[in-house]
């Protein structure tokens, strides 16, 4: 959205399923709450002092989290940053502003808000504050992956590294924000809460009636789907915690903190995210190694190995 002069654009989360939860990953609407027994949130419910500095302490200890596996002040890791905590905010939220003029980031924030459904504060999902902070980094190492669109594969791509290194950061299970009551995504098995774990499963959602799933014509003549990111996420999310049951969740960072470094570019499609995933793996740890031979295997596992082959291999920056 636009401010009042029109010249700086918010890039921030849009709201969907008519005011469910929002980002980080999402509880879709066609599949209700999950059974959960929620009530809505009692005004006042939350103490925004409290929130505020519970927000704050998880962020210090992410930031800690980061340092220790190698991410400079530099790379996104500094303390630079607002942490802003809202209670009117349903959502969750790493926020650049960036002037059209120039189009330059001039501002950036982290807001943390309520979640609508169970109307705890997102401040109390540490998995949730790591998911936020590494869009941060990514926007670092990777600058024009984070475009704030909401359909296509950068935003999936950056969506899942997301959820790679918060669970790396959370390593009890393979959910994202079940500290604030039913998981809204599971790495392990995204389609628990509907989304795809294989390339397959993209036709079967289309073929349901998800909105999230389009069809467009390409320039070619061909057709191929359209995507929301957060959806598409899934796929890559499913090879991650593969490689993470097989190889450990410090490598499995290890591995895509590289790929964010020196593997990875904008527009490349998830093929060219497994690729860059692969290739970390094979310059860290060799072509032979257990590790490379995890991720090949977990990207097969999607239905990604074979997209990969077919395309060049990626080059470091």
């Amino acid at each position: 959205m636009l401010n009042a002069t029109g010249k700086i654009i918010i890039i921030m989360p849009e709201p969907r399923n008519g005011g469910s939860r929002h980002l980080p990953p999402v509880a879709h609407a066609p599949h209700g709450n999950h059974g959960s027994t929620r009530h809505a949130p009692q005004p006042g419910s939350v103490d925004p002092v409290q929130q505020q500095q519970l927000a704050e302490h998880h962020i210090a200890d992410v930031r800690r989290f980061f340092s220790g596996i190698g991410v400079t002040e530099r790379e996104g890791n500094a303390s630079n940053v607002p942490v802003v905590f809202d209670p009117s905010f349903e959502n969750a939220a790493y926020v650049r502003q960036i002037d059209t003029r120039t189009n330059q980031m001039v501002g950036e924030s982290l807001q943390i808000g309520v979640d609508p459904e169970s109307g705890e504060s997102y401040a109390k999902a540490k998995d949730v504050m790591a998911h936020e902070w590494t869009h941060r980094i990514t926007n670092a190492l990777v600058p024009g992956l984070l475009t704030g669109a909401h359909f296509g594969s950068d935003m999936a791509i950056g969506e899942s590294l997301a959820d790679t290194l918060a669970a790396a950061y959370d390593t009890d299970d393979w959910d994202i924000g079940e500290d604030i009551g039913t998981p809204v995504r599971n790495m392990a098995d995204p389609g628990r809460y509907g989304d795809p774990a294989h390339m397959t499963d993209l036709k079967k959602i289309y073929e349901s009636g998800d909105e999230r799933v389009q069809v467009v014509r390409r320039p070619d003549g061909q057709h191929a789907f359209r995507v929301e990111g957060h959806l598409l996420a899934g796929i890559p999310n499913k090879a991650a915690s593969l490689i993470g049951d097989a190889i450990g969740r410090d490598k499995m960072a290890q591995i895509y903190l590289d790929t964010a470094r020196n593997n990875l570019q904008p527009c490349r499609g998830l093929d060219g995210y497994a690729a860059g995933v692969m290739m970390s793996a094979r310059d860290l740890f060799g072509p032979q190694s257990r590790e490379f031979q995890a991720t090949t295997q977990a990207f097969d596992a999607v239905g990604l190995l074979d997209q990969v082959k077919a395309q060049r291999e990626p080059s470091r920056r």
